[in-house]
């Protein structure tokens, strides 16, 4: 794989601050800025040793010493021009982009990305600095290669030398479990909080509020049907059913009136009797209603037929 492993390694060089790729420029920079705050200083010359001790580090234990897996190794190969082009084209910026921050020319990178009325700061070329910053960074470099490439170094001796600073750089200081510990976790609880609260009151707020709604329609609708409609249907069934019972007295017939009238006047006349405490016998008022009133009817029923016998044939044929 060697575009992949050459590309990779100039990356690395770049990002490591050696001269003149494109990582120098910018570090110098930096190293510059801090030069006059002894601790940011320190820090920085520090963060620029262990960035070239680990990316090669990479490079030594990928792409140099004896293969781990002779398998993988057997049946590993380059990748196909889609990814390599790309790795390429990086590889040139890694080596020339940084140019355009060269401290002696009068429109360095500054000038490049700065944006505002202010003029850009340039700081004055520093030989000395860029000499430390270049030796920094081999000097990672070259712990690097005496460690995992040459293994004159044990790297497990030092793990076992300076077992706390081992564990606490093994386990990335710790940043994950405080970050959880302080951040993720409080965040979650107040996110679950306050998922309770739109879930149980505000949700439960909207959904009783429609719940209620849906119930006083279907309340109103059951009144509406049986009460208001019952009362209106139930006045128009009485008034119906009434009339075909009563339809049945208007028959047109003069006897059946008479008959009526005289059964009402029977009847009147009990309830008379009875509201003004006439001293009768009620057995004798009974009998002379039960015997008066199919009297009535039979004398009625003779007039009748009297009159349908003398009425004319003709006329009932016609209707």
């Amino acid at each position: 794989m060697k575009t992949t492993a050459i590309t990779f390694m100039i990356a690395s060089l770049s990002i490591s601050g050696i001269f003149p790729l494109s990582g120098f420029w910018s570090k110098d920079e930096i190293v510059a800025t801090t030069l006059h705050h002894p601790v940011f200083f320190v820090f920085t010359l520090l963060i620029a040793f262990m960035t070239a001790f680990y990316m090669w580090r990479l490079c030594f234990l990928t792409f140099m010493g004896t293969p781990r897996d002779q398998h993988r190794f057997d049946h590993a190969h380059e990748s196909p021009k889609t990814m390599t082009g790309p790795l390429v084209f990086l590889a040139v910026l890694a080596v020339g982009a940084g140019w355009v921050g060269i401290p002696w020319l009068h429109n360095g990178f500054a000038s490049f990305v700065y944006h505002g009325s202010v003029a850009p700061e340039h700081h004055a070329p520093s030989i000395a600095l860029m000499i430390l910053s270049l030796f920094v960074g081999l000097s990672g470099i070259g712990l690097a290669y005496l460690v995992y490439l040459k293994k004159l170094i044990s790297a497990d001796a030092i793990a076992n030398r300076f077992k706390l600073l081992y564990k606490l750089s093994y386990n990335k200081f710790y940043f994950d479990e405080i970050y959880e510990v302080i951040l993720l976790n409080p965040v979650m609880k107040i996110a679950s909080l306050m998922w309770k609260f739109d879930a149980g009151i505000i949700d439960g707020l909207v959904n009783g509020v429609a719940w209620a709604t849906i119930l006083w329609s279907d309340l109103k609708m059951l009144f509406d049907t049986w009460v208001i409609d019952g009362a209106v249907n139930g006045a128009g069934w009485v008034v119906r059913e009434t009339g075909n019972l009563l339809r049945f007295i208007q028959n047109g017939q003069a006897q059946f009136y008479a008959l009526t009238i005289a059964t009402l006047v029977v009847l009147i006349g009990i309830f008379k009797l009875e509201f003004v405490r006439i001293d009768l016998d009620w057995p004798i008022i009974t009998t002379i209603f039960v015997v008066g009133v199919p009297l009535i009817f039979i004398v009625t029923r003779l007039a009748w037929n009297n009159q349908d016998d003398s009425s004319d044939p003709a006329q009932d044929k016609k209707a």
